[in-house]
């Protein structure tokens, strides 16, 4: 009976156009698996990939008239909203463009030729006589997709960022905030003789001009008074701005403002993890005299580092912390701490 079926040719055009759509979103999700970088990112597009199959899977069983193909379609493209709003952070406004583009999908199956739509003409149920090699097919593709998602994760997590062609290498690269930007600071804490210009004494004196200074520990008074005499803002270049920098009860806190422009937000908390091994390896730099006495000032005073990454336009923060056991391990063979 189904060859008596005819549905309208905008319905036939449509269906190609969100099955061609789809195929080729389908590669790209994979293309962009191998490429993005980052635990999040991979499983993000692998998940992705998984959705557009179901989307192909959906608009060839509507071809075949089966009511099936939209319910499966409706399941996959709001799962990809809810992968885009909460784990991309993309805006949620997207859910309500999903109810639109939904409602226009049913519009166009309630288009009619010869007094039926191609909706009224459909079946129900899962016809598996006659689709059950398209399932097992589909079902193969997907399990080979997750399989492609773990080979990806462990392939990246063995390369790290030597990738130095790839955008995470460039994103890391460009967030040298770690050691342009410390170096600018740093620098301005830094006093080649500052027992000489700030004794015991004179440090426990400083509460008298500054009550928030804590008066129980000189060190941290310390570190909080040479804070206050940064000029801010500093441009850290490549799109990096450090527009604060103070003292809190666990960190010494640098606050980066990125240019959006330039810098993938989303991207940067994926690749948090390789950040944070490129700011450790910045302030291993034992050439550099400010570094050192940065990160000694925060050991004596029994602080770490903290570094956050805030976009510009989304307000999007990326927190990347160095806590003070970690400082030390960077100065273990420093004989003068």
């Amino acid at each position: 009976m189904e060859t008596l079926k005819e549905r309208h040719g905008c319905v036939t055009f449509w269906l190609w156009i969100v099955l061609i759509v789809n195929i080729v979103m389908f590669f790209y999700y994979i293309v962009a698996m191998f490429t993005v970088g980052g635990v999040i990112g991979i499983v993000g597009h692998g998940l992705s990939t998984i959705m557009c199959l179901g989307c192909i899977l959906g608009a060839i069983l509507l071809m075949r008239w089966n009511k099936l193909g939209f319910f499966l379609f409706l399941i996959c493209q709001t799962s990809q909203v809810l992968l885009d709003v909460f784990l991309f952070d993309s805006e949620p406004y997207l859910i309500v463009s999903l109810v639109l583009a939904m409602c226009i999908w049913r519009g166009i199956l309630q288009i009619r030729r010869n007094g039926v739509s191609a909706w009224e003409n459909m079946s129900t149920g899962w016809d598996y006589q006659h689709c059950r090699h398209l399932y097992q097919v589909f079902l193969g593709l997907t399990f080979f997709i997750f399989i492609l998602i773990l080979f990806a994760v462990v392939n990246d997590a063995n390369s790290g960022i030597e990738r130095e062609d790839s955008e995470e290498y460039e994103l890391l690269d460009s967030i040298a905030v770690d050691t342009v930007a410390v170096e600018v600071i740093d620098s301005v804490l830094y006093d080649p003789e500052p027992p000489a210009v700030y004794d015991d004494t004179e440090k426990a004196d400083l509460d008298t001009k500054d009550p928030d200074l804590d008066t129980e520990d000189p060190d941290v008074i310390f570190l909080k008074r040479s804070v206050q005499e940064i000029k801010l803002p500093i441009d850290a270049g490549n799109g990096v701005v450090i527009t604060n920098v103070y003292v809190d009860s666990e960190n010494l806190v640098y606050i980066a403002e990125c240019d959006e422009d330039k810098i993938d937000m989303d991207l940067l908390k994926a690749s948090k993890r390789e950040a944070k091994n490129n700011i450790v390896n910045s302030l291993k730099d034992n050439s550099n005299e400010a570094l050192i006495f940065s990160v000694k000032m925060c050991i004596k005073a029994r602080r770490g580092m903290c570094y956050r990454y805030v976009g510009d336009t989304s307000g999007k923060e990326c927190k990347i912390v160095i806590p003070i056991d970690e400082l030390r391990d960077l100065l273990t063979n420093d004989d003068s701490l």
